[in-house]
């Protein structure tokens, strides 16, 4: 018996068959969705892996799409090692399978559903059909990811939240998607979180949910706390007894009373800037507190997502590119990877992409 890949031929006809999408108009859509935010979950793309037909994730798509009429695109991914060594008569049945999902999810109210097999790069495949095909969102789950550059760069959802600018909707093992509980939105004044905040508005407004505005101010670094000893965000074994000698003995020192007063700064300017920010925005039909605090970013936007029993934690992703792409995460990177409750993460494209590179231009930055 003889192992072949299959032809660029069919994983070409596989990508006009995907392509048809865009000439296929939705008139039932138009009169369903009446909401702002509805558009978010028009068209879905759901990267498969080598997840099996029963996973969690296709529970999660199949709400969404009862209560959106979301129109579902299931893209299942090979990398070339996996395509090596099937059988092509296997990826026959796999796309029985994915047609059994469909029709399972079309029962569950989608619009329409769209299955596709393609080979390559996880990450690269998932953009390239993602904007190519006009998908408003990303779904996607940290199991079943390839493992080889992990230890480099990440999982493809890691790398997706660094680059992809399509909304990323992540969803930790275990978490569950809740439309109508609270919703967490985190800003840093800049322009993804404005574009996270603007989403999380019309979600608030139309599924009529609490919208919580959280802001968290930096801990200044020029003092060790008693949370924090040695400026770390997690306290190490190793200064554990340290942390008992800042608590009894730094609490009322210099140190301490110079670090309140430095919070105290930093959270008056930190509710002046926020109060800017929020100046042309519209809150007046929607359900909504601010909160300013201060600490590590990570954390605070999981406390008060626990506290409130939030549903969601909406959150700007920033705009990076070139090398700083492999830099420290942002908040929003890190709260998809480790969050329990599902993270929606918005990018804004970086300047640098829309700048001309002409050599005028590089002349003229150097002189």
């Amino acid at each position: 018996m003889t192992f072949a890949r299959p032809s660029f031929e069919q994983t070409f006809q596989n990508r006009l068959n995907f392509a048809t999408l865009k000439s296929q108009p939705n008139h039932s859509m138009e009169t369903t969705m009446c909401g702002e935010s509805m558009m978010l979950f028009q068209r879905v793309l759901i990267p498969l892996g080598l997840m099996s037909d029963s996973h969690p994730i296709l529970g999660i798509a199949a709400d969404m799409a009862a209560r959106f009429h979301s129109e579902l695109l299931l893209l299942h991914l090979f990398n070339h090692t996996h395509l090596a060594l099937r059988d092509p008569s296997e990826i026959a049945g796999l796309r029985t399978t994915l047609s059994k999902t469909a029709r399972k999810l079309l029962k569950a109210g989608a619009e329409r559903v769209y299955t596709a097999i393609l080979e390559g790069n996880a990450c690269y495949n998932i953009e390239e059909v993602a904007r190519h095909h006009n998908a408003s969102l990303i779904l996607l789950t940290e199991e079943a990811q390839e493992e080889r550059l992990q230890p480099w760069f990440g999982t493809a959802t890691q790398r997706l939240a660094r680059r992809a600018l399509i909304p990323l909707l992540v969803i930790q093992p275990g978490a569950k998607l809740a439309f109508g509980k609270p919703i967490v939105c985190v800003v840093d004044f800049s322009e993804s979180s404005r574009l996270a905040l603007n989403h999380a508005m019309a979600m608030a407004r139309d599924l009529q949910a609490k919208l919580c505005i959280l802001h968290v101010v930096p801990e200044p670094i020029s003092y060790p706390t008693i949370e924090s000893p040695l400026w770390k965000s997690t306290p190490l074994p190793a200064v554990a007894a340290t942390t008992a000698v800042f608590e009894n003995q730094l609490a009322a020192s210099v140190l301490g009373s110079v670090g309140k007063i430095e919070i105290e700064r930093r959270l008056e300017r930190a509710q002046s800037e926020l109060a800017m920010f929020l100046a042309d925005t519209d809150l007046s039909d929607i359900h909504y507190e601010i909160q300013v605090t201060c600490g590590q970013e990570v954390e605070k936007t999981l406390t008060v997502a626990r506290s409130l029993k939030a549903g969601l934690i909406v959150a700007g992703g920033g705009s990076r590119a070139g090398f700083t792409l492999y830099e420290t995460q942002t908040p929003a990177e890190a709260l998809a990877q480790v969050a329990d409750v599902p993270v929606l993460v918005f990018r804004t494209a970086p300047d640098l992409l829309h700048t001309s590179t002409t050599r005028e231009d590089i002349a003229h930055r150097f002189n």
